[in-house]
């Protein structure tokens, strides 16, 4: 069955009345980390989700709302939101070909198929403004806003700071270093602050009847690394003794405060994060 056989076929399983809160939804970046719980929280309210994704078959046993397909449709006629998820993070071994795909094909894609009129959600980052050593990832994602924005009339630009929760395999080492070495390296010595957020708070003001038009930052509150990693130990039972490096030794993404003002009243605070993490982790036994 294609993908517009499926979509009229959910189309007539609703009523008239319950048709205008169900949407079919067109969405990139469903199978990340961010993506997976936005997915998941769309299926709970009933949406019909079309899901690109180059590992098509490995998806093929979950929810019935959600359908995973490798190939773009014609034209977004029958689609009423695209969800634009798809990214890659920062990391200087990343090609630019890598973040190029991601950050910028993608987005112009879906300006040659869809047309202006269709809303979209665009999970861009708080770190649009910032000045760090990963300037590739930064730079090609303010790209992807300017285009989505030159072409979409409804644009919902939504700016998290760095996420953590069930999931999250990008912040992973850390966990493992405090775990099976019992040291960490604060730069400069842990003061620095930034702002945690849990992945559930993002993907709650990334559903269609929270975000709104315009740019909605998202950020929990501000912590000292310091005092976020000796949280982890705590959560971890390991005694973490703290190997503080000078600033003028590395001056970078986490070298200097990264603290941004939120949008929306958050739910978690950062032990809360952290808790939530670490039982992850334990029952995939990753730490």
């Amino acid at each position: 069955m294609s993908v517009q056989e499926v979509l009229d076929e959910k189309r007539k399983d609703v009523d008239d009345n319950s048709l205008k809160a169900i949407m079919n939804i067109f969405i990139t970046g469903g199978t990340g980390f961010v993506g997976t719980h936005v997915v998941n929280r769309l299926i709970d309210l009933g949406h019909n989700l079309v899901i690109l994704t180059r590992r098509r078959e490995q998806f093929l046993h979950l929810q019935a709302q959600a359908h995973y397909t490798s190939h773009w449709p014609k034209n977004f006629r029958n689609y009423d939101m695209i969800y634009n998820m798809a990214g890659v993070l920062g990391n200087d071994k990343i090609p630019f070909s890598v973040y190029e795909e991601a950050h910028i094909s993608i987005p112009r894609e879906l300006c040659a198929r869809a047309a202006h009129r269709v809303p979209v959600i665009h999970l861009s980052t708080a770190y649009i403004d910032s000045e760090t050593s990963h300037y590739t990832y930064i730079e090609t994602k303010r790209q992807s806003e300017r285009i989505l924005k030159n072409h979409f009339e409804q644009v919902t630009i939504v700016r998290p700071g760095p996420i953590f929760g069930p999931g999250d395999l990008h912040h992973l080492p850390l966990y493992k270093m405090v775990k099976k070495l019992g040291i960490f390296c604060p730069i400069p010595g842990g003061n620095n602050r930034f702002c945690p957020t849990h992945v559930s708070d993002v993907a709650n003001v990334m559903m269609p009847s929270v975000a709104k038009p315009g740019v909605l930052q998202i950020a929990g509150e501000p912590v000292t690394i310091g005092a976020f990693m000796k949280e982890v130990s705590r959560w971890l039972k390991t005694g973490t003794p703290f190997i503080r490096i000078p600033a003028w030794f590395k001056k970078d993404f986490f070298g200097v405060d990264r603290v941004f003002e939120s949008d929306v009243e958050l739910n978690r605070d950062y032990p809360n994060i952290i808790s939530d993490a670490v039982d992850w982790y334990q029952e995939e036994q990753l730490v």
